[in-house]
Order: C-alpha cells, then sequence, then structure tokens
C-alpha cells in the first residue's frame, strides 16, 4: 500500500514555470524605463549637387545617315539640270524628311529620329562663407544633442535604479500571488448530509484531523457534480486550494468483491477531480 499523489496540468504547469518579468510589471505597475538613444546629427558636405538635362540620340543612327545622303546625292546630280529640275530635287528631298518626322510620330520608323531626356547631376564645391556657416551650425545642434542626450541618461539611470529597487522589493511576493491564484479553485463545494463509512476510512480521517485540523472536510461535494463524492477535502484556508482525498480499498468489506483496480473507473473520477 502507498499513496498516489496526482497533480492537475495547470497545477504542474504553475509549479514547474515561474512568473514572466512582464506580469511581474503588470502586477506592480511599473513601467520599465527605455534607454534614450543619441540624436544623429549630421554633417554638412562640402559639395552640392546640381541637377544637369541634355538630349541624347538613340534612334537607328546608320538609317539616318544613308537617308541624308542619299538626298545629298540625289540633289548633287540635278544641281546640272535646268532650274525647275533643281526645284523638284529640293522639295522632293524636304517632302521625304518630312514624310520621315511623321513616321517617326506614328512609330513606324523604329525609333530613327528618337531622342531621350538625360538628367545627371555634378558636384560643385559650396561657396566657404556658406559651407562655414553650416559647420558653425553643424557644431551648435551637435553640441545640443550632446547636452539633451546627456541630460536624458541620467534621468533614465534614475528611474532604472528606482525600478529595479522596487522589482527587487516586490517581484518575489507578486510571483507568490500569481502562483497561488492559479490554485483556486474553479468550483465551490456544497455539503452533504452524514454519509456512511468504513473503519479504514474512520481510522483514516482522525489522522488527518490530528495534523491538519480545520482544513479537513467531509461530506462536501463540488457543486453540481452529481456523479462523483470525494471520501474527504483538503481545503487551504490561504489560497482556496481544494485537494480531494481518497482511500480506494481493494475489495468491499461485506461481499469481498473487487472495486479498485486497473480498468475500473478510478481513472475518471480522478480526471474529474
Amino acid at each position: 500500500m502507498y499513496p498516489v499523489v496526482k497533480i492537475p496540468k495547470g497545477i504542474s504547469k504553475a509549479i514547474l514555470s515561474k512568473p514572466t518579468v512582464q506580469e511581474i510589471e503588470k502586477n506592480l505597475g511599473l513601467t520599465k524605463p527605455v534607454e534614450p538613444k543619441r540624436k544623429i546629427i549630421h554633417r554638412p558636405l562640402s559639395t552640392t549637387s546640381k541637377q544637369v538635362r541634355r538630349s541624347e540620340y538613340e534612334g537607328q543612327g546608320c538609317l539616318i545617315v544613308a537617308v541624308i545622303l542619299s538626298i545629298i546625292l540625289g540633289v548633287s546630280i540635278a544641281w546640272e539640270e535646268p532650274i525647275g529640275t533643281k526645284f523638284v530635287a529640293i522639295g522632293g528631298a524636304f517632302i521625304w524628311l518630312f514624310i520621315i518626322s511623321l513616321a517617326e510620330g506614328a512609330g513606324l520608323t523604329g525609333g530613327l529620329l528618337a531622342f531621350r531626356e538625360v538628367r545627371s547631376y555634378e558636384k560643385q564645391e559650396k561657396d566657404s562663407t556658406v559651407y562655414q556657416k553650416e559647420l558653425n551650425e553643424y557644431q551648435e545642434k551637435r553640441q545640443q544633442a550632446d547636452l539633451d542626450y546627456e541630460r536624458k541618461m541620467v534621468e533614465y539611470k534614475r528611474k532604472k535604479e528606482e525600478f529595479e529597487k522596487r522589482y527587487r522589493l516586490r517581484s518575489q511576493h507578486v510571483a507568490r500571488s500569481i502562483y497561488q491564484k492559479s490554485l483556486k479553485s474553479f468550483s465551490t463545494i456544497e455539503r452533504l448530509r452524514n454519509t456512511k463509512r468504513g473503519r479504514s476510512e474512520v481510522f483514516f480521517l482522525e489522522q488527518l484531523i490530528e495534523r491538519f485540523r480545520t482544513n479537513i472536510k467531509v461530506d462536501v461535494v463540488p457543486s453540481k457534480s452529481g456523479y462523483y463524492y470525494p471520501d474527504f477535502v483538503y481545503v487551504c484556508n490561504q489560497t482556496g486550494l481544494c485537494i480531494d482525498i481518497e482511500i480506494d480499498e481493494p475489495y468491499t468489506m461485506a461481499e469481498k468483491e473487487p472495486i479498485h483496480y486497473i480498468g475500473s473507473s478510478d481513472e475518471e473520477r480522478d480526471e474529474f477531480f
């Protein structure tokens, strides 16, 4: 014969785990101070960038050169001809260029006369007076940023020290309080009429009362259980924790029939409690 102790999963988890820092801070109403960051002041550059725009030809250069050369060749051949022929040749050249321009606009020449705008940036040295003024302003802003950072760090260290002091003094108490809350029963107990008890139960009850006094309750049952009734209940006055105590005799006293064995309803009962 030996005692078997079964601990609910929720209580086992509470025993093995510790409250997190965030849980303790929340219960203490504390907010951990955040370390300030130094403001970054960028040093001014001695140069400045200026945007430059230009156009670049990206059409079919060889083809346009061939067209122009053919026009020049045609005009030069017609130059020796009568005046009317000259005008016809020159007019035909302009008409040909006009047709090419229209075709280019309609996208029919595959970019014969295509140009694109290109933007680039060129660095230029700043005026020495302007640059010196920017340097002076930079130094002033940096000094002010350093002073602000030092002031914030002093305040941060003060708050951090105060936080750590309060945390040390109260964290164990809060951790214990969180643990005790996890032990509280989710159900109330109701009193029953006096129930008949076997000889071994009466003997064991005397031992329990001698050791735990008023913490031991008999003839009580979890509210609305309707089926399972504990032999004895230990009730912790501090936390409200209820512990079901069972005496499982292997046989009935009168008929000597087995009542508690592997595969019986004991596991279902234990799971309920």
